[in-house]
């Protein structure tokens, strides 16, 4: 039950990092853009 309640907790975690994570990926493709 721990394990799963643990499971439960880090997967949206890692969700919201990894979709932090392309964000921060794209920015400079943005600002890129909107400088020129």
């Amino acid at each position: 039950y721990s394990i799963v309640y643990n499971g439960m907790y880090m997967v949206p975690e890692l969700i919201l990092t990894a979709l932090a994570a392309l964000l921060l990926g794209k920015v400079p493709q943005i600002v890129r853009k909107m400088d020129v």
